[in-house]
């Protein structure tokens, strides 16, 4: 017959194994949520990962003690606290239980706390990129195309004009000018080898199936294009024109000769590019020498011997180019386009690498929103020199 002390002893054993294999998982479950309300608030979880700690700790320490008790045999310890030993786990069971239910009710609330912030969040990003997808729309047109070269590509926007007005240009973001790369306006792209009609004045020349446009008569300068820059604020421009070398065009010799001509007047043989009136700002020469062997008056300053002083509003912002040898005053040099940095030959070869043709840039002194005008100068009739162009690219920023 057993008696009721070892039944005591064998339940109580058996208990004691059950509770410790449960609270091992209980630890477990409890370090793995420990470890992700710690994720979520490190700083509100210290106080409960303390009195969770030491209550577990004190737990696993007291049934120690009593599976001590019964694994030696002894009976009469659990005769006399038996029932209060019960009671005892019983009491700290419970208050456990009741420390993983609340602790539970905060995982729970800091998780509901923390998907609501995660979802303002995420909503406010979303927002922000709607704004951004939609930033250069007419809806929410951009400060400029410079504002827009870190997160668009390449395309056709709406940007804000000085006067705050929403306007669509073109935006390039892999333009290279200068050191200044994306960012640009197109103000103007003209094609006269495509589809391209030439402007009024100009009339067409065609040789070895290239078309071009050079003035149709006179002297002096007329205007090729005045190109809006539809009141957008800048104060960089960048460009590339292509032209061809028609009889004997003479660079500066002109305006050389005669010191007293300005930007407004006929200062040289090929073509001139100006922002304003009353008068023009300058922004870049193109000037066609006479041939590529010379280095007087009638040659290109770039090249190699050159010696003249030529008109101070120029500075060096201007592209130098020839392609005759010799004199040929009724030569059309469709084989050399001009302007376009290759094909010089040893006194021209400082004129390929002078201000990096094909593409020109230049920084203003100030902002403005001024149009830009392109003209085309000579002080001989079209019998006897010109230029024939084929390409006008023009950005600001």
């Amino acid at each position: 017959m057993v008696s009721t002390s070892t039944v005591v002893l064998i339940a109580l054993s058996a208990a004691s194994v059950s509770i410790l294999g449960a609270l091992v998982a209980v630890t477990v479950g409890l370090s793995v949520d420990i470890g992700l309300f710690k994720s979520n608030n490190d700083q509100q979880q210290k106080a409960m990962e303390s009195s969770l700690q030491l209550k577990l700790q004190e737990l696993l320490q007291f049934i120690s003690m009593v599976n001590a008790s019964v694994l030696s045999g002894g009976s009469s310890a659990v005769a006399v606290s038996g029932g209060s030993t019960i009671t005892q786990l019983d009491s700290s069971l419970m208050e456990l239980n009741r420390l993983l239910q609340e602790e539970q009710s905060r995982i729970d609330r800091l998780n509901a706390s923390t998907s609501e912030q995660f979802n303002i969040t995420e909503a406010q990003l979303q927002e922000i990129s709607i704004v951004l997808g939609s930033l250069g729309s007419r809806a929410f047109p951009a400060a400029s195309c410079s504002s827009l070269l870190s997160v668009l590509p390449s395309g056709m926007y709406w940007v804000r004009s000085s006067s705050g007005a929403a306007i669509q240009v073109y935006c390039d973001m892999t333009r290279t000018c200068g050191n200044v790369t994306g960012g640009w306006a197109r103000i103007i792209n003209l094609d006269f080898n495509s589809s391209d009609a030439c402007p009024t004045n100009f009339v067409n020349r065609t040789s070895s199936n290239l078309l071009t446009c050079e003035r149709g008569s006179g002297t002096g300068c007329t205007e090729v294009g005045t190109y809006s820059t539809m009141g957008l604020s800048y104060s960089e421009v960048c460009g590339r024109i292509i032209v061809y070398q028609y009889g004997t065009p003479e660079a500066f010799s002109r305006s050389i000769v005669i010191s007293s001509l300005t930007i407004d007047s006929q200062y040289l043989d090929g073509l001139s590019l100006t922002h304003g009136s009353s008068p023009r700002q300058h922004i870049w020469s193109f000037p066609v020498g006479v041939t590529i062997t010379r280095n007087d008056r009638f040659a290109c300053p770039c090249n190699v011997g050159y010696t003249r002083t030529f008109p101070a509003f120029i500075g060096n912002s201007f592209f130098c180019d020839s392609s005759a040898t010799s004199i040929i005053p009724t030569m059309f040099y469709p084989n050399n386009p001009l302007f376009d940095g290759v094909g010089c030959d040893p006194i021209t070869t400082t004129c390929c690498s002078f201000n990096s043709p094909p593409w020109f840039y230049r920084l203003l002194s100030q902002f403005t929103s001024d149009n830009l005008e392109l003209r085309s100068c000579q002080d001989e009739p079209v019998s006897a020199e010109g230029i024939a162009i084929q390409n006008i690219d023009l950005y600001v920023r």
